[in-house]
């Protein structure tokens, strides 16, 4: 439904209406391209999204308790009220207000309107009317006659076409399955529309037919919906200016009081004056009370302030907004925002308490930990942070939707103001993970460590950097060892060269990982390298790391295995060590007595200790990435996916200071 919404909404088109001259000000509105659709039925598809049953108890509410006869000479207003009330005998009262967002939203409108489609399709001219299997009737009287031909022949209905039953359809529970299908187009709340439901509600009771109804609407409002401006930009630039005398502007009696309306509550205090008080004591005096405060506003709208002035500006519009209470407190942020050079000289004289700058002070230090700095926004859903730049109001309908239904549950349960510290200790994401190994007994070959490596002091190394925003699917470029790879290999396996380029790789492309490899040889202590090719392999790196350094032993085992296509053998290393070191004596190598003969059981140690059966294997500090995706060509996928779900376990720690910059991150985290 919502596809559907977002591809209609492209349709829509603003206008502009008249705005009170007084004002001063362009107020626009957005219409959509279809027509107006009844709010009893937008709301009985927010019923329908909660369950089937809601819906057909939303519907048993409209036949009890609303008048067909009075229902369309109730205004938009009325009509939208008792909808709101009959849906409050069924919901919660906080999902009652979901609703209410929903219905400002028009967010099921457009569900409303396919039905309105397919009724229109039929081309018929009854207010209601019935389709079973392309038998159309208007009198109710004829259902019970069409439907029992329809048993009688039901062979010919089984050769004929069905009609189509739409995912979004209401299906009666009582008979959901039933060779007979019995439509019910029809305005809910009307006469017509009642009579057919109620026919059709006992014939599927009764088992005859399966009931459908479908949203439908004769006669057509003219007025086209009307949207919330959400996502509506106003941008208009006009290079020719006039100079208008507006000083004497006549406002006529209407204009007044509906701009009288707005201002009321919003401009209770304007030069010492509160004009919401005067408009209550002097009702008829109305006109000349607004005269007076537009004058009071134009006469202070070019007012210049003093520096001394302008330097807690922001404190006082806060404090003004702290004063009005929480029933007015929205209306004054938002007229003080949109209206901020009218409000200036007024809010400079607001008196900011100290207590009040104090837990601002309190506030921006504890924001700055999740990286908002001072003047930046920020929306939190039950400690879910909101793109605000991103914002999708369907999709904050949604998350409403969920959050409150998980808040009901909690409510259900017995728990109720503990509520939003156990949801804070929730863990957020999909996957547990079973367990983690401490690789630090393996001790690990290093390529690199991003506490102390210099190539990485260009960058920040805060763990509070983890909560600033950053680019989708990328890494941040953070200073300290958050991320471990660790590669548990056997040298001599086929496997190990397209893992070993990878650890190359990232180290390369500067990726922010530490990067460490444990090698796993044959460790009987009367093999040598002559015998055995992972233990010739492992000689054959200590040798070069002695002389050449980490990076460049690497090298050399890719190179190694690079040059066998079929499994490496004793004889292939020592081949390659003659032809690439002939300067050296083999036997002081991979020989009973060689110094490079160092790590053969510790490795082999920790992978019979830690369970892991055999190579090769990949961690992620200290979890074990799956074997499929360590394999084939989706290593760095799987690398990415991991960090990504471990950085939502960092980041919740860094926000409960369970991690902080002076903890060795590696440690610390090994230590969960």
């Amino acid at each position: 439904m919502e596809s559907l919404w977002r591809i209609i909404i492209v349709l829509a088109f603003p206008g502009v209406t008249d705005s009170a001259v007084s004002k001063k000000s362009v107020i626009t509105s957005l219409h959509a391209k279809w027509p107006q659709t009844s709010f009893i039925a937008e709301t009985s598809e927010f019923m329908a999204q909660e369950s089937d049953g809601l819906f057909w108890a939303y519907i048993d509410e409209i036949v009890e308790k609303v008048s067909v006869e009075e229902w369309h000479t109730y205004s938009d207003a009325r009509q939208y009220d008792l909808s709101v009330r009959l849906a409050g005998s069924l919901l919660k009262e906080t999902r009652v207000n979901i609703l209410k967002f929903a219905l400002s939203l028009r967010a099921h409108s457009p569900t409303v309107l396919l039905f309105q489609s397919l009724g229109s399709e039929k081309k018929e001219s009854c207010t209601a009317f019935a389709d079973v299997h392309g038998t159309i009737t208007c009198d109710v009287n004829d259902l019970e006659t069409i439907i029992g031909n329809s048993i009688r022949h039901v062979f010919l209905f089984l050769c004929s076409s069905a009609p189509t039953v739409y995912s979004i359809d209401h299906v009666y529970p009582a008979t959901k399955e039933h060779n007979v299908t019995l439509i019910i187009y029809g305005e809910l709340a009307t006469a017509p529309w009642r009579k057919f439901h109620l026919a059709a509600k006992a014939l599927s009771r009764s088992g005859k037919v399966k009931y459908i109804l479908r949203h439908f609407v004769k006669d057509v409002r003219d007025d086209k919906l009307l949207l919330s401006g959400y996502g509506v930009e106003l941008a208009i630039k006009s290079t020719e200016y006039k100079a208008v005398d507006d000083s004497n502007t006549i406002i006529d009696k209407v204009a007044v009081e509906k701009t009288s309306e707005e201002y009321m509550d919003s401009e209770e205090d304007n030069f010492g004056f509160n004009f919401s008080a005067l408009r209550r004591l002097h009702d008829g005096l109305k006109e000349s009370i607004e005269q007076f405060r537009l004058h009071l506003l134009e006469r202070d709208e070019l007012t210049p302030l003093k520096v001394w002035q302008v330097q807690e500006l922001s404190y006082q519009a806060a404090q003004r907004v702290i004063q009005a209470g929480p029933q007015k407190a929205l209306t004054i942020l938002m007229d003080s925002s949109q209206n901020f050079p009218l409000a200036a000289r007024s809010l400079s004289q607001q008196i900011v308490r100290k207590e009040f700058t104090y837990e601002i002070t309190a506030n921006q230090e504890q924001l700055m930990e999740y990286g908002i700095s001072e003047g930046e926004s920020a929306l939190f859903i039950n400690g879910m942070m909101v793109d605000v730049d991103a914002l999708d109001v369907f999709q904050l309908l949604d998350m409403l939707k969920q959050e409150e239904k998980l808040a009901n549950g909690f409510f259900r349960m017995g728990i109720k103001n503990e509520y939003l510290s156990m949801l804070m200790d929730l863990e957020l994401s999909n996957e547990r993970v079973s367990y983690a190994l401490d690789f630090r007994p393996a001790s690990p070959e290093y390529l690199n460590n991003l506490d102390t490596d210099k190539q990485y002091r260009q960058w920040a190394n805060s763990v509070g950097l983890l909560l600033q925003p950053y680019f989708p699917g990328m890494l941040r470029p953070i200073a300290r060892n958050l991320f471990t790879l660790i590669f548990v290999v056997d040298p001599s396996q086929r496997e190990t060269r397209n893992l070993l380029q990878y650890a190359l790789r990232f180290y390369a492309h500067e990726i922010p990982v530490r990067l460490g490899i444990v090698f796993v040889a044959n460790d009987e202590e009367d093999i040598t390298g002559f015998d055995d090719a992972s233990v010739a392999m492992l000689n054959l790196y200590n040798f070069v790391k002695v002389n050449s350094g980490i990076q460049k032993a690497l090298n050399v085992l890719i190179e190694v295995l690079n040059g066998k296509e079929n499994s490496l053998s004793p004889k292939d290393v020592l081949q390659y060590f003659q032809v690439e070191y002939s300067n050296y004596d083999p036997n002081d190598v991979f020989g009973g007595n060689s110094e490079y003969d160092n790590g053969r059981s510790i490795g082999h140690k920790f992978l019979r200790d830690s369970g892991l059966g055999f190579t090769p294997k990949v961690l992620l500090n200290g979890i074990i990435l799956d074997d499929s995706g360590i394999t084939g060509d989706r290593f760095e996928e799987t690398v990415m996916m991991e960090i990504m779900r471990v950085t939502s376990r960092l980041q919740k720690a860094v926000m409960e200071k369970r991690l902080r910059d002076q903890d060795n991150v590696m440690n610390w985290i090994l230590s969960q």
